[in-house]
């Protein structure tokens, strides 16, 4: 799952370890690292639990994207995506149910503005091979549109049964992809498993999404850089937020994009339209509990842009999300920021 719609957030542990006002003696501390899903990770566990193993990281992240990678030819989603009408598979672990539970919530909530059947679209516009393609003409993506729709029962009907997934499409071109959550997800799945270890307080850092509980090693809140939006030079970052008990996921269109006659020509597509979401929004983090949530509302809210994007916090307080947006005004960077 390397191709995402996200943006990978520094994390400077001369922040993280500085000691500040009201910092308490140094407990237990342990980092677990490694690779995954085409990039790497990195888990911070301080105080006491029951011993977590690499192996079982990986383990976990092995059985995860067996359900959930495209990019595994032998993964359930990609049997799935070649198959005809009809795929039924095992689901023990219940990673890919929960992935289609939590999709189909920001699906909703953000009325399409995050759909995993978009993965036709990302195709034909090229993001998923290395050579360049032709732009996607608006007749092209008017085509594509008819096998794209997560809507509930119009083009995919699925159903759980004891520890199995049953799907079903109505037309079989319609093919699914989870990178905009799936990560996101792998990190709560990683939580949930050092939780029951019995640790209060972790950071947990996978291809950029985060997630953390508690305090760091030093008794602080941990405190997570946010990267400028820049395409060029070297990295630096715009903002620094703090959090306990939250998930962080960015998403972002400065850093994965193609160029055309010098025009350059970002990864994030309106699953509406089947064209590029040009949005004067260069990156959004969003801040919740949930890390698959925050991955997939990051997405959503690139596609719906700034104003929208207001528009939709404004609306729906009861869901808990913070962002920070960062976004273009006359050539110059803004941002927009609920996180307390």
């Amino acid at each position: 799952m390397s191709l995402k719609n996200s943006v990978i957030v520094f994390f400077f542990f001369s922040l993280l370890f500085s000691c500040g006002e009201g910092a308490q003696k140094a407990e237990k501390f342990e980092v677990i690292q490694g690779e995954a899903q085409g990039t790497t990770y990195t888990i911070q566990l301080v105080g006491e639990g029951k011993k977590i193993t690499k192996k079982e990281i990986d383990q976990l992240l092995q059985k995860f994207d067996a359900s959930l990678s495209t990019y595994k030819s032998d993964a359930e989603i990609t049997k799935f995506n070649q198959a005809g009408f009809y795929h039924a598979f095992p689901d023990k672990n219940k990673y890919f149910k929960t992935c289609l539970e939590k999709s189909q919530l920001v699906y909703d909530l953000s009325n399409g503005a995050f759909d995993p059947t978009v993965y036709p679209l990302i195709d034909a516009w090229g993001f998923y091979k290395e050579v360049k393609t032709p732009l996607l003409k608006k007749e092209q993506a008017d085509s594509i549109l008819k096998f794209v729709s997560f809507e509930k029962h119009k083009l995919l009907k699925y159903k759980f049964q004891n520890d199995s997934v049953i799907l079903f499409k109505r037309d079989e071109r319609l093919k699914l992809d989870f990178n905009a959550i799936a990560q996101g997800l792998s990190v709560d799945f990683i939580a949930d498993l050092i939780s029951e270890k019995g640790y209060k307080n972790y950071y947990i850092e996978l291809g950029g999404e985060i997630r953390v509980a508690g305090k760091n090693k030093e008794g602080n809140k941990w405190r997570i850089g946010i990267d400028t939006p820049k395409t060029e030079g070297e990295r630096s970052i715009q903002d620094i937020i703090e959090v306990s008990n939250k998930s962080i996921a960015t998403s972002g269109n400065y850093r994965k994009f193609y160029e055309v006659n010098g025009v350059k020509y970002g990864h994030t597509i309106n699953p509406k339209t089947g064209m590029q979401a040009q949005q004067t929004l260069l990156s959004a983090t969003v801040v919740t509990k949930e890390c698959a949530l925050a991955d997939g509302f990051a997405t959503a809210f690139m596609v719906m842009g700034l104003d929208k994007t207001k528009e939709f916090l404004a609306k729906n307080k009861s869901l808990g999300i913070e962002v920070l947006l960062i976004y273009n005004e006359k050539g110059k960077f803004k941002t927009y920021s609920t996180v307390k």
